[in-house]
């Protein structure tokens, strides 16, 4: 699969108001660990991207990853409007469900609210590429079975698969189904820069009828 336009410097993060306003004053609830230091900091103190998902989750399923997998990251996609992203689909429209994971929640008119940033990336922040379109198969496969065993096992192996795809993103050229860029270290406030905000909704009818 050919990505069009793909730029190595850069990723782009979908979030929300809420996302967009810890970036740029900090998050007073929250306390991170600093993957530099190995020390934790609080969050109204930080600028920025902060790590804050797990690659892979920690615990049952995560056996067969290193344990830099399961640490906190930062994460983007290639493009603004992915194609092969904003086009597959199997038993969801898996694009249109990370946005509604991305968007703010619904306001008195029903909108919701999501922000696209765009992140300036340099090799010391050592960028990976991942195809999530093995956790998909992840999902489809363990909904089906029901022995507990062998639903253990295929959580196991689907994120060993998940992150066997990994690649710099320096050397990623295209051949990803679902490509999601992959960081573990906090990308300053001067490396952030707003894009847009817009109405989940009225952004997943333009990207759908663009696509």
């Amino acid at each position: 699969m050919v990505e069009k336009n793909l730029d190595h410097t850069v990723m782009y993060h979908f979030t929300n108001r809420a996302g967009w306003r810890g970036v740029n004053e900090g998050n007073p609830d929250f306390i991170y660990p600093d993957p530099r230091t190995g020390k934790y900091v609080e969050g109204e103190d930080i600028r920025g991207l902060w790590p804050s998902r797990r690659l892979v989750i920690q615990g049952a399923g995560s056996e067969l990853v290193p344990n830099e997998a399961t640490q906190p990251a930062v994460f983007g996609l290639p493009q603004e409007s992915p194609e092969s992203w904003i086009k597959y689909k199997d038993c969801i429209t898996v694009f249109d469900y990370l946005m509604s994971c991305c968007a703010g929640k619904s306001d008195d008119e029903g909108k919701r609210d999501l922000v696209l940033l765009k992140i300036d990336l340099k090799p010391k922040d050592n960028p990976i590429v991942v195809d999530y379109i093995h956790i998909r198969h992840l999902a489809r496969d363990f909904s089906t079975e029901s022995d507990p065993v062998r639903k253990q096992k295929i959580v196991s192996e689907g994120n060993q698969r998940y992150w066997e795809t990994r690649i710099p993103l320096a050397d990623y050229k295209s051949g990803f189904t679902l490509p999601e860029i992959v960081v573990w270290t906090p990308i300053p406030q001067e490396r952030v820069h707003f894009v847009w905000e817009k109405d989940l909704y009225a952004f997943l009818d333009e990207v759908h009828q663009r696509c």
